[in-house]
């Protein structure tokens, strides 16, 4: 290849990349909500690792007789909460993307509210900074491997 091929193919990936710039920062939200959920899921932590405070006795005796577990705070029972959180373009301007994560209703919004503010709990969607960490290096562990294809 020639340096002007070079030069052709180099600045087509990086069009490429800023043409889909929008899809890969929605992935990312994606696989950081993943982690978040998972983290939340399977051991009741937050962001810093600090266990959720626990569920109210009764409510925790109403989980029991259900079959669903009480040993921490896992913020599932039926799920909806969890599959109504999604990455939400919210500006998607030439230069940059904002994603949000949220629930997509209205009903899941004021049950999140409401275990952020009445139950002190906190914002059950701030990933950690590992997780974070994490999500940022696969992109641009992604965005370099299309660099390094140019040949």
């Amino acid at each position: 290849m020639t340096l002007g091929e070079y030069v052709q193919q180099f600045a087509r990936t990086l069009r490429e990349l800023r043409n889909t710039k929008t899809e890969r920062a929605v992935g990312v939200a994606g696989d950081v909500l993943a982690q978040v959920k998972r983290r939340v899921q399977t051991s009741g932590t937050n962001f810093r690792g600090v266990t959720f405070a626990p569920y109210s006795r009764l409510y925790a005796t109403q989980r029991r007789k259900a079959g669903f577990q009480t040993a921490y705070v896992d913020f599932t029972r039926r799920g909806r909460l969890w599959n109504s959180i999604n990455p939400f373009v919210q500006r998607d301007g030439r230069f940059n993307t904002v994603v949000v994560v949220r629930p997509r209703d209205r009903e899941n919004q004021e049950k999140l509210n409401k275990l952020s503010v009445l139950k002190n709990r906190g914002n059950i969607l701030i990933p950690s900074n590992t997780e974070l960490a994490f999500a940022i290096q696969t992109w641009r562990n992604k965005a370099l491997d299309k660099l390094n294809r140019i040949r």
